[in-house]
């Protein structure tokens, strides 16, 4: 299984109602793409945003699991999760992805 994380810092400009609607799109992806096993994505609640050496701010997440590395190459192709990169692309300031197979 192949474990999908990312961390986004949104651009300063960018409103909480804005991000609401992404995470509400990112969320309806689950049940319209196939083979997309789990996909949860919020604000961090765990303090202050995530800081970085040299930066931070990243205050959101989405975590999605895929059977396969496959599965995750057709999902990242799929038309609706091409609609849901270009509203991330036109909020975000930038992102940490990490990719893990369990």
């Amino acid at each position: 299984m192949i474990t999908r994380v990312v961390l986004f810092r949104w651009k300063a400009e960018v409103t909480d109602e804005q991000v609401e609607e992404l995470m509400r799109s990112i969320q309806s992806l689950k049940g319209r793409v196939p083979g997309l096993l789990e996909m949860r994505c919020g604000r961090n609640v765990g303090g202050p945003p995530c800081g970085l050496a040299g930066g931070g701010g990243y205050t959101h997440v989405v975590v999605s699991s895929y059977p396969s590395t496959e599965v995750l190459d057709a999902y990242r192709a799929h038309p609706f999760h091409l609609d849901v990169v270009r509203m991330i692309d036109a909020l975000e300031e930038s992102y940490l992805l990490f990719q893990i197979e369990t």
